[in-house]
């Protein structure tokens, strides 16, 4: 019995200790940075999916320094919060270029965009190193012309960044299409037939299950803007059109990522022209498999916006949404919404990083117990 009694008095020190442990873990996940990036558009993020990390760069800002315009910004997936990397040699600040993620060497390829600092394009390749913070610019001998606006994914299957469309010299626009070779350094042309023709600001996005590119959106040489579906098969350079029943309305500039636990594709946004407001705030679902879209219907949703950008975090099974410009061009954005497909529902909240917390405060909750326990049990002694 006494014995027992020492067991329980150790236990209820280690508990104690326990609780101030989980308190502070508790909040450490739960205290946001008070540093983030500038409200702004035109961002580019990538998912690091090796170190569970969102990565930015870029983006045309409402405010900040020249320096702001060149920082690379990093957010956590696991404690959440936003962390810059200033001061270090970096692609000249820019807006509606491109990056893709190379999944088999975890570092992120960038190319083209506008320059915020003068009335220019830039057709420049550069790669960024997660693991060593570092920016490179490549020198490939061949590269397509400056443009902006454009599409860029990694294909797995042939280790490569496919690059479609975008707007060159800000008076034309492109139906061009390039592969980056990594093992050579070198852009290549590629020449499939057909296609959604010469456009820019649509969306166009690996699938992983499927091995083709998913596009969709966009506008193009006449004006107009269209909400087609096409798909890009590498292996045998065609396109392919897609002709679901029901299709989401006619934009461009929109946010589309690729989900690949479910194999869909989620929308939001985007600007469809129509005034006053122009920014849309739909969300709809692309099941490639099925060539079907169903629009979700949530009570909650970002501020209708387009030229922000959206990625997918495979740690937290969620899409991010992060920035834009909103209705009638009157106010950018530096907020963060995620979006869950399993409650197909936005919130600002990582409801995911729960159950760390809910097991520590079980935990702590009955330590507190034990030790309340021996406490009542000592008191009723003494008296």
């Amino acid at each position: 019995m006494f014995r027992k009694k020492i067991l329980l008095v150790k236990f209820g020190f280690f508990s104690l200790l326990i609780i101030c442990l989980g308190l502070f873990i508790s909040l450490d996940i739960s205290t946001a940075d008070t540093d983030s990036p500038l409200p702004g558009n035109n961002q580019e993020l990538i998912y690091d999916i090796n170190n569970e990390q969102i990565i930015m760069f870029g983006g045309d800002l409402s405010s900040g320094t020249e320096g702001d315009l060149k920082t690379t910004w990093f957010f956590s997936s696991y404690n959440q919060t936003w962390k810059k990397l200033s001061g270090i040699i970096s692609p000249e600040g820019r807006s509606q270029h491109r990056m893709a993620y190379n999944t088999l060497t975890g570092k992120i390829l960038l190319f083209g965009g506008n320059s915020l600092t003068a009335l220019a394009q830039f057709n420049d390749t550069w790669e960024f190193d997660p693991l060593t913070n570092q920016w490179t610019e490549l020198h490939p001998t061949t590269a397509p012309s400056a443009r902006a606006a454009h599409t860029m994914y990694y294909d797995s299957e042939f280790n490569e960044v496919i690059l479609y469309a975008g707007a060159i010299n800000f008076s034309t626009v492109s139906n061009e299409m390039w592969a980056y070779n990594f093992s050579t350094n070198n852009w290549y042309q590629l020449h499939p037939s057909g296609g959604p023709g010469a456009g820019y600001g649509h969306s166009f996005a690996y699938d992983e299950a499927n091995k083709v590119g998913v596009f969709f959106g966009g506008r193009f040489t006449d004006g107009h803007l269209i909400n087609d579906v096409w798909f890009f098969n590498r292996s045998s350079i065609t396109w392919t059109k897609k002709y679901p029943i029901v299709k989401p309305m006619e934009r461009y500039h929109l946010g589309m990522t690729f989900n690949p636990i479910d194999e869909t594709f989620i929308v939001f946004g985007g600007d469809n022209e129509n005034l006053p407001n122009r920014a849309m705030d739909d969300t709809w679902i692309y099941n490639p498999r099925t060539n079907t879209w169903a629009e979700v219907q949530s009570t909650l949703n970002p501020p209708a916006r387009c030229k922000h950008k959206m990625v997918f975090d495979q740690h937290h099974n969620k899409a991010i949404l992060f920035g834009g410009i909103g209705e009638s061009f009157s106010v950018n954005y530096n907020d963060l919404w995620i979006f869950g497909p399993i409650t197909m529902s936005w919130s600002q909240e990582f409801t995911v990083m729960a159950p760390l917390s809910i097991w520590l405060v079980l935990f702590n909750f009955t330590s507190i117990v034990i030790v309340i326990h021996l406490l009542k049990s000592r008191f009723k002694r003494w008296v």
